[in-house]
């Protein structure tokens, strides 16, 4: 019978037998995990570099450790073989406790039976990279250079027709371009914590005196950490051998490169190589540079496409027609073919060729079906035409095809000529011959720029002079055309000749009621508005020509406009701005922004409104004090609480100051006007009594007198806290009260709504010298909720603590008694349990009980103030 050799998976030893002692193994068996583990002392070798232990050693070992429990700490495991170190026998000794008798390693090394072996681990750990899960607290303390964490690569899908969702996270050149997919950000921010963490505990661990990765050595190709320039840590890759002390690293998250010395880089921690990289490298589709290699114009291109005017990612689309081997990330380079649909659908590719920027060419032997070129290259340099309107296709065409500025601009001139003749019917002869969409078509992609605007400034003109042409060129993407030019950044001149246009397309019906009734280009003005900054501004004719075109639509439309949410840029600007020429375009927006409601809350914050007060003072251009005086007057229109904080600020002053001066027109008209509208309109001097309003010619401020209020169901008592009144200084109407007196230089004025009718021949002024008390008899029975009609605080007014009434009271005061038996009736009390009096208090509306730190503010609430019943108290 044939002899075998067995290895006995439970008992860890070899057996032989023969083949007819083997059975098949049932797979209840089978499932029982093996009971035998294989063991290895780590760091230790056999003497003299053998590659065997002796018989001797074994049974050395075999005599010591049998029937002994070991304890060992694992270093490797690799399936049922495991590294360990150390591996002792412990035994209990009283008084010490848990102690090791035996050491295997240490026996060894004593009996001269094995030497030390320091490269084991390091050995076993390269051995077994990817295979195992090996502790980065083991890894770093045996490696002195930087592991390359086999990192995974976010992918776009491949076998599917649809396009997937993508933002653009750097641009080399069309051909090595990285992508984000969609909600890669929100990784991103996890991930950038998760690193914060690890630095820190880095940095920590140095503090300690313990080794950290900064003193490893890197290599190329070696996974990091690296702190970038803009001093934050990121997962990168090392690209390039290290030169003068600098590495080129490559950011595996978001596509671009730095280089860094050494002291920036930590080793990655293994945790953080869970995440695939997020930056999917890949290349523009059917397209390749016209010479051998990309001009850096390109970059500038694509990147305009790629965001917003305000500098915000565009969410694009893309789809993978082919891949090809990477130069930095992880994974495939992807071929993709990449558009965006936010306005309008824009293949980047198609894109490129037609800015003559890149020439198509085929992907997998085909080439892109939907490529076409805008205009037909002309078949000869001169023609001839029966009609020269005819002739303006074949000048656009000429314009477009041309390479040589001199051929470029005398062409555009002569196409300028053509649309600026203004006879009967001209308007009908271009529609007919359908002029307008072969220049709308090239609007953006005219390589030469003076030969663009002047394109562009006669196509606008058209579109002012007639509503059918304007309604032509919109239909054929004028909108579109005019938002494509202001977001690219990079061409500076593009965007004014944009916004100059705009300027001038605004005064058109037509074209104002299409931007209202569309978001196209309203969004786009918004952005580039917003872009401007201290650290990027935009050029004054841009800011000028946009800002008077948002204005004139904020004033054509009914609701509020996307513009009104860049406050914040408008007020920014003008506290930046030093000279009067910089601030006129955005007061002239600002002013109109204030005819909308919506901004009027945010208008009025403390220091917005304080802001346009001081410009109001210190401005010298008359446009500049008109726009700031529309501000002004559209809160005063709006509200009258606006026009009390206002009042407080000394705005009356300021206009008498702007009116002595001799303001020009319309801003003295302007200002005449918002002084009307401040003042207090008090009856004429002679319905009071005859006598002339006093001369206040001396007023150096004006503010509303304090005054103290109380009620009970038949009367309201007012006292008026001013001195030197006179009878004639307060006026009393069915259902509004007013007074103006001055004194000490001051004027006290105030024109209040009340709550409810009086009935003022039955009312009474008693004039005092500190005070005025004035009894309103009200013409319905009744308590108030409060004394003025509108639901808003009132500063000057609060209750009278000292002169509370019955609110239930039937009684009343006679009309021919003296006030003061309104002033002397009896306070309402309440006995407490303790025997304490209790002054009931009926409700008043109070200015105290504003919580605002911001006189600026009020409360617009809705909520009347809570009702005490007093009924139930007074029937102790």
């Amino acid at each position: 019978m044939k002899q075998c050799k067995v290895w006995l998976v439970d008992m860890g030893c070899h057996k032989y037998g023969t083949i007819d002692q083997l059975l098949s193994l049932p797979r209840r068996l089978a499932e029982v995990p093996y009971q035998a583990v294989e063991v290895y002392i780590c760091c230790l070798k056999p003497m003299d570099d053998d590659r065997e232990w002796t018989d001797k050693v074994n049974i050395y070992v075999h005599d010591l450790v049998e029937g002994k429990e070991l304890v060992g700490r694992i270093m490797l495991s690799a399936g049922l073989t495991l590294w360990l170190m150390p591996l002792v026998h412990q035994v209990l000794v009283k008084e010490v406790g848990v102690t090791s008798d035996i050491s295997l390693r240490y026996e060894l090394l004593q009996n001269n039976f094995a030497v030390k072996n320091p490269d084991h681990m390091k050995m076993l750990y390269e051995l077994y990279r990817g295979k195992t899960e090996i502790p980065e607290t083991l890894m770093s303390q045996y490696f002195d250079y930087c592991l390359e964490i086999e990192l995974t690569q976010e992918m776009l899908p491949t076998d599917q027709e649809d396009f997937v969702k993508v933002e653009i996270a750097a641009v080399t050149n069309p051909s090595l371009l990285y992508l984000h997919r969609e909600g890669a950000i929100d990784k991103l921010e996890k991930l950038e914590l998760e690193i914060e963490s690890a630095v820190k505990e880095f940095e920590g661990a140095a503090d300690k005196g313990e080794k950290v990765d900064s003193s490893m050595t890197f290599e190329r190709g070696s996974v990091c950490l690296a702190l970038s320039s803009d001093s934050r840590w990121y997962r990168a890759k090392l690209v390039s051998d290290c030169a003068d002390g600098q590495w080129e690293v490559f950011f595996l998250d978001y596509g671009d490169c730095e280089h860094l010395p050494q002291t920036k880089l930590r080793g990655l921690p293994r945790c953080l190589g869970e995440l695939p990289c997020q930056a999917i490298e890949c290349e523009l589709a059917y397209v390749a540079p016209i010479d051998e290699e990309w001009s850096p114009k390109t970059v500038d291109i694509l990147c305009d496409m790629a965001y917003f005017a305000d500098r915000e990612k565009k969410l694009l689309y893309a789809k993978v027609v082919d891949s090809k081997e990477s130069s930095y990330s992880m994974g495939m380079k992807l071929v993709v073919d990449l558009y965006e649909t936010q306005r309008e659908e824009i293949r980047f590719s198609h894109e490129l060729v037609k800015r003559h920027m890149a020439e198509p060419v085929p992907v997998k032997d085909t080439m892109d079906p939907l490529l076409k070129p805008i205009i037909g290259k002309p078949a000869l340099k001169t023609q001839k035409f029966f009609n020269p309107l005819d002739k303006v296709k074949f000048l656009s065409a000429n314009i477009y095809w041309t390479k040589d500025p001199t051929e470029a601009i005398p062409q555009a001139e002569e196409l300028e000529k053509l649309l600026s003749f203004r006879i009967r019917g001209w308007d009908a002869a271009l529609h007919q011959r359908e002029v307008i969409p072969s220049v709308v078509s090239l609007i953006g992609y005219i390589a030469n720029v003076k030969a663009h605007g002047l394109m562009l400034s006669c196509l606008a003109k058209c579109c002012v002079d007639s509503s059918r042409l304007c309604d032509v060129a919109i239909e054929y993407g004028l909108l579109e055309r005019l938002s494509y030019c202001l977001e690219q950044k990079s061409e500076a001149d593009l965007q004014n000749q944009a916004a100059e246009a705009i300027s001038q397309l605004v005064s058109s019906d037509s074209f104002r009621n299409k931007c209202l009734e569309t978001d196209t280009l309203l969004l786009t003005v918004e952005q580039v508005l917003n872009s401007h900054t201290p650290e990027t501004p935009l050029h004054f004719e841009v800011v000028k020509c946009l800002c008077s075109a948002a204005s004139r639509l904020i004033h054509a439309s009914r609701e509020s406009l996307p513009c009104v949410s860049s406050m914040d840029t408008v007020l920014e600007a003008l506290t930046k701005a030093t000279e009067d020429r910089d601030r006129e375009p955005w007061l002239e927006l600002l002013a109109a922004m204030a005819t909308k409601d919506s901004t009027h809350t945010y208008l009025m914050r403390l220091a917005n409104i304080n802001m346009v007060l001081e410009l109001l003072g210190t401005c010298s251009c008359t446009k500049c004090i008109y726009y700031c005086l529309m501000v002004c007057l559209s809160l005063v229109e709006a509200s009258r609480k606006y026009k009390t904080v206002l009042l407080e600020n000394k705005l009356l002053i300021t206009l008498n100051r702007l009116l002595d001066t001799g303001l020009s027109s319309p801003a003295s008209e302007v200002c005449e006007e918002l002084k009307s509208a401040m003042t207090l309109h008090m009856p004429a001097p002679e319905v009071l009594s005859g006598i002339p309003a006093q001369n206040n010619n001396s007023v150096d401020k004006v503010r509303p007198p304090e005054v103290l209020w109380s009620q009970n169901c038949f009367r309201v008592v007012l006292k008026v806290k001013v001195r030197d009144a006179q009878p004639e200084n307060f006026h009393l109407a069915s259902k509004r009260i007013a007074c103006r007196v001055q004194s000490d230089n001051t004027l006290y004025e105030l024109d209040w709504e009340l709550y409810d009718s009086i009935i003022p021949d039955l009312s009474k002024i008693d004039v005092q010298p500190t005070k005025t008390v004035i009894s309103l008899k009200k013409l319905n029975k009744g308590q108030w909720k409060r004394l003025c009609r509108e639901k808003q605080k009132v500063f000057s007014l609060k209750p009278d603590m000292d002169n509370l009434y019955n609110s239930d009271s039937d009684e009343e005061v006679e009309d021919d008694e003296n006030l003061s038996k309104l002033t002397e009736k009896k306070k309402v009390i309440w006995r407490d349990g303790s025997g304490h009096h209790v002054n009931m208090v009926p409700r008043f509306e109070s200015s105290d009980e504003s919580t605002s730190d911001d006189p600026a503010l009020y409360s617009d609430s809705d909520q009347d103030d809570p009702k005490i019943n007093t009924e139930a108290l007074f029937k102790q």
